[in-house]
């Protein structure tokens, strides 16, 4: 289990954007008290040589996906985790990953 350093920064930033108030403090609650506890996963060398073959794959069926969606994907695949997601619409063309939504 893990946090991709991705996510951190996409948390971190939707967080400093929001507007003062009871759902901006909850939000920094989580991020101290959850997130801050969990292992760092970040994009190195195996990740990016996934990331790599990830993008060729869909390129070469017409499709892409944000470049940040691909990093966060290969992190979970050189680690051998199952990524879980709300948006599992857009990573389910990605071949070899396991999904997981908590939401459904």
């Amino acid at each position: 289990m893990g946090v991709p350093s991705l996510v951190i920064h996409e948390m971190q930033y939707g967080y400093l954007k929001m507007p003062e108030g009871q759902r901006k403090n909850a939000i920094a609650e989580y991020l101290k008290g959850v997130v801050s506890l969990l292992p760092v996963l970040n994009y190195d060398e195996k990740s990016a040589r996934i990331h790599a073959e990830i993008r060729a794959h869909l390129q070469t069926q017409g499709m892409t996906l944000p470049f940040v969606d691909g990093q966060i994907a290969a992190i979970a695949i050189a680690n051998g985790l199952t990524l879980v997601t709300r948006n599992t619409q857009d990573f389910q063309r990605i071949p070899g990953i396991r999904l997981e939504n908590w939401f459904s």
